[in-house]
């Protein structure tokens, strides 16, 4: 039999840990930076509610022998779940009165998935827990409780069954402990990269690999079991000693007061290392504090706060949001204070006077039956669905929004997709050439960046494609900073390395032609890091003059790679900050605040002309390097125009918008014009023409269809590193290889790739599709089929598609005329 190392019914000392829990995600919703942990708080509570569930069902078993399955599930969702509906109303009303049509719809899809405890589903395949946007979700927090309801869901079921098959109280244990290692190392090896892009995609389709990792490691319930089970564990664990359980009790606390003050969302392996609070919750928990602590446990603003810690978390966050949402983000010492009364006041009327009085207890009648309660949330959640449906069909209950303002949004066809459609790169490759121009092996113009180099495609295609029949290459691909001795914080450092090296070889194919670089500087600096020449450790950019100077350097050395030829720097275009709404949703906040009218002009962030001003300073000394200040065409005063005469210049908070795009190159026409003329009067009239195929202009026949057999000495494939072709296939004659094809529609594809080949020997062989690995193992055989896989929006239209080769074992052959590095034999490819 199992016995109980707990005693009493009502541990009091939990509800200061309750108490001092929420209180530090409180103040990290808050903003304040000295917490940078303080989401910490809810891994304690899952310590917490591990504990007392399983204390709970082993209490049970004990004195009854059975569990009584129906009895727990009621009283879990008198709980939970009617405070729960009753913040979905406050928010509906809220999001109703004020959310942009946007929103709103975002709004009303989380609280159905909130409805039945799938919102962490939902947010996972919608945002990151720390991006920018989830300041304007209000119902974000709700991934925590669906992650407690579905533990409390699955584990009685698992408790029980260990019950009956281990009946021993150390084999229990030794099973629960099989499993918190389980979760554990899930975690540890998922950071450590080895889990696959497949198995991600089935819960999140976001193309960084990495911030999906994150994400799947923080919304998804197996990431977090060890955090319960370390509860668990504790119901068969006991200290002797009354003055050391005094003392692991504060241990335990000092342990999760140093958590939340020393890890944030930064923090490397922060799925792991939540292991530190989550031991500190468990020490706090099973050791009793002495007389002295117990009263300081035992104040009333702690033991009140502990006991409406659930509903307070439930409202604490709605109430930020929509705060936020209508006075700003940058909260003063009073707007906390004042918000911190509203959040108690609220879930302590909430608290007393709705949810206790749902709840069951001895000698009381019940307010609602159990069969009545469930009919009712039944009920909730069907008009939920229904209300679903009406706003994803009206465009977010559009009818809301003053019909003036609709008018002036009428040649957008759907608001709500105005960002998508409207942007300066919508309709345009991450990696190509502009437009269409007639064959010619020279390219004038070359820009490389992130998105803020993607967002000048419509205005350089309008202007300099068209216009002037500049012949233009894009990149924006990945989105990091593409120098030297740079890495980010989230993507694979191999994969921007490679997409570099890519970009390199393109450039210096092309001497002579500028180089414009264009990135979201600011944002960008905060998501990598800086190789550091005295200690060669990666470091974080410091967001002022130290880490612009870092980054100029950088920009220095990345021109002396691309030998001499002008490189334009476009400075940082002005944003806003970022909780800030674009002019088209605040376009959109419904009739009922008519206060919160869009303004043509608004104040930009710090940042934009802080950068742009150091960019000015330091390029000013060189004769290669030049810098445009993009800024300069909406700003003067520390004011910039956001919209003008029904025009509206920026798609989202940051980036242009086509019309904006196009402002822009209007006004530096005749200085891209003046660099384009110069490369062209240096040139030796000797170009070495560029690497990768232009297929623009490519003839019907060179273009690869589905289910084609490709073969070996095919003109439709560009071969790099092989030779032959020999009568059946070709050799590899590098320690790497690459197949370049061009595709017309990558929607005909399913997204497979077979490949006959030969192989020397036994290889591995990494095989990347666009920069992308899409297969990383073993291969060797004769007369052998492999098959990939990947996904077909990795595919480039109209433009050059690679696959590469890198083998791990190549042989050079005995004769030293022959070419061939026999690793692998090419036969004929079916791409599908």
């Amino acid at each position: 039999m199992i016995s109980m190392t707990k005693n009493s019914d009502y541990i009091e000392h939990i509800d200061f840990l309750r108490a001092i829990s929420v209180i530090f995600v409180i103040l990290f919703h808050l903003g304040n930076p000295l917490i940078p942990g303080g989401f910490l708080g809810v891994d304690v509570f899952f310590v917490i509610s591990g504990f007392l569930i399983t204390r709970n069902i082993n209490k049970e078993l004990l004195h009854t022998g059975k569990f009584n399955l129906k009895n727990f599930y009621i009283r879990r969702i008198r709980r939970l779940i009617p405070s729960l509906f009753l913040m979905f109303l406050f928010t509906f009303i809220l999001g109703f009165l004020i959310f942009p049509p946007s929103l709103f719809t975002g709004l009303i899809e989380s609280m159905f998935f909130s409805s039945f405890a799938a919102s962490n589903f939902y947010f996972l395949s919608q945002t990151n827990y720390f991006d920018v946007s989830a300041n304007l979700k209000p119902l974000l927090h709700t991934w925590s409780l669906a992650i407690e309801e579905q533990f409390y869901l699955f584990y009685p079921l698992t408790f029980l069954l260990l019950f009956k098959i281990l009946k021993k109280a150390k084999y229990i244990i030794f099973a629960l402990v099989t499993i918190f290692l389980l979760s554990l190392i899930f975690n540890f090896i998922s950071s450590e990269g080895y889990i696959s892009e497949k198995f991600i995609g089935y819960f999140i389709s976001d193309p960084n690999f990495s911030d999906s990792l994150i994400s799947l490691q923080f919304f998804f319930l197996p990431f977090r079991v060890f955090e319960f089970v370390i509860g668990g564990l504790l119901v068969f664990i006991s200290f002797k000693g009354k003055i050391l359980k005094n003392y692991l009790n504060l241990l335990g606390l000092v342990i999760i007061i140093i958590s939340v003050f020393c890890f944030s969302s930064e923090t490397e392996y922060m799925s792991t290392l939540n292991l530190f609070p989550c031991i500190g919750a468990a020490l706090f928990i099973c050791n009793e504090p002495n007389e002295f602590i117990s009263k300081i446990y035992n104040l009333n603003i702690f033991k009140i706060t502990g006991k409406i810690s659930y509903t307070l978390y439930l409202f604490h966050w709605p109430i930020i949001v929509f705060y936020s949402f209508i006075y700003g983000f940058e909260f003063t010492v009073i707007e906390n204070i004042l918000l911190l009364l509203a959040m108690f006041l609220i879930s302590y009327i909430v608290y007393n006077y709705f949810e206790t009085p749902l709840r069951a207890y001895k000698n009381k009648p019940l307010l609602i039956s159990n069969h009545g309660l469930i009919s009712l949330i039944l009920l909730c959640i069907i008009i939920i669905s229904n209300i679903k449906t009406s706003v994803i069909n009206s465009d977010g209950w559009v009818w809301r929004v003053d019909n003036k303002k609709i008018e002036n949004l009428k040649l957008f066809e759907d608001p709500k997709k105005y960002q998508i459609k409207n942007w300066g790169a919508a309709g345009y490759e991450k990696y190509g050439f502009l437009g269409k121009l007639e064959k010619r092996n020279s390219i004038d113009m070359i820009w490389m960046g992130d998105s803020h180099a993607g967002h000048y495609s419509f205005g350089l295609d309008s202007i300099m494609v068209k216009k002037h029949k500049k012949k233009t290459f894009m990149s924006y691909k990945i989105s990091t900073l593409h120098l030297p001795d740079i890495i980010h914080k989230r993507i694979d450092s191999t994969k921007t390395k490679s997409h570099l090296n890519s970009l390199i070889r393109l450039i210096n194919s092309n001497p002579k032609t500028p180089v414009f670089i264009s990135h979201f500087w600011n944002g960008e600096m905060a998501s990598t890091k800086v190789k550091n020449s005295k200690t060669n450790s990666y470091e974080n950019f410091k967001i002022d003059s130290t880490g612009y100077k870092e980054l100029c350097e950088k920009i220095v050395q990345f021109s002396k790679i691309l030998s001499k030829r002008d490189i334009i720097i476009i400075g940082e275009n002005p944003f806003k900050s970022k909780h800030d709404l674009s002019y088209v949703d605040n376009l959109l906040v419904p009739k009922y605040f008519s206060n919160m009218n869009p303004q043509s002009y608004f104040t930009p962030s710090a940042h934009s002309f802080a950068i742009n001003s150091y960019f000015r300073d330091y390029f000013n000394k060189f004769t290669n390097i030049h810098f445009i200040n993009p800024s300069d065409v909406f700003c003067e005063d520390n004011m910039c125009i956001e919209q003008e005469n029904g025009e509206i210049y920026f798609s989202d908070k940051d980036h242009l918008s086509k019309l904006g795009s196009l402002k822009v190159i209007k006004s530096i026409e005749k200085k891209l014009l003046k660099f384009i003329n110069k490369s062209a009067t240096n040139s030796t009239g000797n170009n070495i023409n560029i690497v990768d195929i232009d297929t623009n202009n490519s003839s019907e026949s060179n273009f690869i269809e589905p289910n084609q057999i490709i073969n070996h000495n095919s003109k439709k494939l560009k071969f790099k590193n092989w030779y032959g072709p020999e009568a059946k296939h070709r050799w590899s004659c590098d320690n790497y290889s690459e197949l370049i094809f061009n595709i017309k529609d990558k929607k005909k594809f399913k997204g497979t790739i077979e490949i006959n080949h030969d192989v020397l020997g036994k290889q591995v062989v990494k095989i990347l599709l666009n920069d992308s690995i899409i297969y990383n193992n073993n291969i060797s055989g004769r007369n052998k089929k492999l098959t990939l896989y990947f996904t077909p929006k990795s595919l480039n239209n109209m433009t050059k598609n690679t696959l590469r080769f890198e083998y791990s074992n190549p042989m050079q052959p005995r004769n030293s005329k022959d070419r061939r590095v026999l690793a692998l034999a090419f036969k004929n490819i079916i791409i599908n």
